[in-house]
């Protein structure tokens, strides 16, 4: 069960799109998008945040963490 999840989290959340499919414009925008398709990917699975050891972000640009 947790390769279903890795594959729907590397399918679903690279890409920072929004619920229609859209990317946002703005870099935080899609950071923002990318964690919460990663929260409910955890919650359809069952778990939550506390059960990710490690997240790496490559970003192009300096993201606004506020």
């Amino acid at each position: 069960m947790r390769d279903i999840t890795w594959k729907k989290s590397r399918e679903k959340t690279q890409k920072g799109t929004d619920i229609d499919g859209q990317i946002q414009s703005s870099l935080n925008a899609q950071v923002t998008n990318t964690f919460e398709s990663i929260k409910k990917i955890l919650e359809s699975e069952g778990l939550n945040e506390e059960h990710v050891i490690k997240v790496n972000i490559w970003a192009t640009e300096e993201i606004d963490w506020v």
